[in-house]
């Protein structure tokens, strides 16, 4: 964790150390000022390179501030998603439970409709005109008339 910190954190103290630096170098207040007219003549170049070592500074803050809100927001995003994630498969977990629940009870409900329509059974009987016995047939043997 202090690793993932230190960097943009790093990041943060060298730009603003730049862009300080940058700004004495224009204001003429620096020994690198010194330096830097030695090196060259014109007063101008040596503002020009304060500008740039200024505008090098405040890139190194905003990529550093940039890279600690990332990160931040990376975790809280990573968290969120976790959170959501775990809602996600409760719910899924509850609808396949219902569903089972369901199944079962539907086949509560077939289980007692076949039990209630039991098949029609051909059982012998008695012919209702002459009295004699069936066997299979509706038809009875003996005087051929439909039961």
């Amino acid at each position: 964790m202090r690793k993932k910190v230190l960097a943009p954190t790093l990041l943060l103290i060298v730009g603003v150390s730049f862009f300080t630096l940058g700004l004495l170098v224009i204001l003429q207040l620096n020994p690198v000022f010194n330096l830097f007219s030695q090196i060259t003549s014109s007063t101008g170049v040596v503002e020009a390179i304060g500008v740039v070592v200024q505008f090098l500074g405040q890139a190194l803050v905003v990529f550093g501030v940039l890279k600690l809100n990332s990160r931040n927001l990376i975790s809280t995003v990573q968290a969120e998603r976790q959170i959501v994630m775990d809602e996600f498969s409760q719910n899924i977990r509850q609808l396949h439970t219902g569903y089972l629940q369901t199944l079962a009870k539907l086949d509560v409900v077939i289980a007692n409709q076949k039990a209630a329509l039991t098949p029609l059974s051909l059982t012998p009987s008695n012919c209702r005109f002459c009295g004699t016995g069936l066997e299979e047939s509706r038809f009875c043997p003996q005087c051929g008339k439909a039961n």
